[in-house]
């Protein structure tokens, strides 16, 4: 039987066919390894290449203050009404530097917050961002207000396209979690060992009124499992 679903079913991993074994009803189906094994038996494994890793490339500036990025990122509120946080890195240290909620992310709400940024950590010698119109004019065009300030403190401006990850990694991750449903209020402060969270009888976890999605319906996978 398993080797009749993998011939139906190329994609189907061990795992996966493990999975549908029980779903159809098998009271002990094999483990995991067992059916790999009995996969690779009848020649239904193609064995994978070792690949030596890949060296890591240190991408952390020498000193603070020698490049910033600055992004804003859209959030729901429970309310359901959207507002911007413009947050601010330090890529030396990957340091949060500056965190300013804003109902609407324009060029003075972005330099609202790198001027608060600037206040409290001093001025960096270059800002990343991308080419959305809060940071940067379209070609051709008069720079705008967030430029104009940059210059008169001359900091170097660097741009990458809207909507991607920069080089040095995004600083949108700080607030992407919980760009879904942001809560009008905080909740109150949770230790990080501190399990809040209920899960009723259909599967669905729900924790601080949020919603999280139940990966019981699929199995799981990881890293240590590709290609199984």
């Amino acid at each position: 039987m398993i080797v009749k679903l993998r011939v139906d079913n190329p994609r189907w991993g061990a795992r996966t066919l493990h999975t549908k074994l029980v779903q159809a009803g098998l009271g002990r189906p094999p483990v995991v390894s067992t059916i790999h094994r009995v996969l690779q038996w009848h020649g239904l494994v193609v064995a994978q290449e070792h690949r030596a890793p890949k060296e890591w490339k240190r991408f952390e500036r020498h000193a603070p203050n020698d490049l910033w990025q600055i992004d804003g990122t859209m959030v729901a509120l429970a309310d359901g009404s959207k507002a911007w946080i413009v947050d601010l890195l330090d890529d030396h240290a990957r340091y949060a530097i500056g965190a300013t909620a804003v109902r609407r992310f324009t060029v003075h709400a972005a330099w609202k917050a790198m001027d608060t940024a600037i206040t409290e950590h001093g001025v960096p010698r270059r800002l990343i961002s991308d080419k959305g119109l809060q940071f940067k004019s379209r070609k051709g065009q008069k720079p705008v207000f967030f430029q104009e300030r940059l210059a008169a403190l001359n900091i170097h401006q660097l741009n990458s396209r809207p909507g991607t990850r920069r080089r040095a990694g995004s600083s949108s991750g700080i607030t992407a979690p919980s760009k879904s449903s942001m809560p009008t209020t905080a909740p109150p402060p949770r230790s990080r060992n501190c399990k809040n969270y209920v899960t009723d009888s259909a599967g669905t976890t729900t924790t601080n009124g949020h919603t999280v999605p139940s990966t019981n319906r699929r199995p799981r996978s990881s890293m240590t499992h590709r290609g199984r």
